[in-house]
């Protein structure tokens, strides 16, 4: 039997082990959707596709199909290089998924051949009901990543700024010490929630700004 629509979202691992939706569910196929990624880090050469099925915000919470690596990007500072997933469900239900390095053009696909087939009617209910059920702890869960990840491109933007800006020898020695302590902090830190989050990143501002202004 065909689908005639995706009874579920589908879509790609993104930074801070969440689900990026490229094909929401009860999409009429066939259908093509691209998503739009760029580098987590400089100089990032390769970038995994991890494919998931499913409604949660944690992508392992969702049914993972299959993932591959796209390698071969070109050395660039971390936001700069962008990668293309292109997911597309054809009349059959064959779901194809490919990534592209934008700035190159080299591609690399995955195939699932039995889209229809993977998850039975009841597994597809239950996790529509884990959706809803779960729903403010996922919130929070997405909240949480956000924050994390806020903090981590502050750090990387005041390492940058520091490098190109004069400061005075004390307050250059101040901000770098509260980058460091707050990166070592990070680096145990997915324990914290997010209020704490936000104020380390909140003291980390703060520092820079009095840093800047001198």
């Amino acid at each position: 039997m065909l689908l005639d629509v995706t009874p579920l979202s589908l879509g790609t691992e993104v930074d801070g082990e969440r689900m990026s939706v490229i094909i929401p569910s009860n999409t009429p196929i066939p259908t093509k959707k691209t998503g739009t990624f760029i580098t987590a880090f400089d100089n990032q050469s390769s970038m995994d596709a991890m494919v998931y099925q499913g409604e949660r915000t944690r992508s392992s919470d969702n049914f993972l199909f299959g993932s591959f690596t796209i390698s071969g990007i070109p050395p660039a500072p971390k936001g700069v290089a962008v990668v293309e997933d292109c997911f597309e469900i054809d009349v059959n239900g064959i779901l194809t998924v490919t990534s592209k390095v934008v700035s190159t053009g080299k591609t690399k696909s995955l195939t699932v051949t039995n889209l229809c087939g993977r998850l039975s009617k009841h597994e597809i209910e239950k996790m529509m009901k884990d959706a809803e059920k779960f729903k403010l702890e996922d919130q929070e869960f997405k909240r949480k990543a956000e924050a994390y990840n806020a903090l981590e491109d502050c750090i990387y933007d005041l390492e940058n700024k520091i490098k190109i800006k004069d400061m005075p020898p004390k307050d250059l020695k101040s901000l770098c010490n509260a980058i460091s302590d707050t990166k070592e902090w990070l680096s145990t830190g997915k324990v914290a929630d997010v209020d704490e989050i936000e104020r380390k990143k909140g003291i980390l501002e703060f520092i820079a700004r009095l840093a800047f202004s001198n």
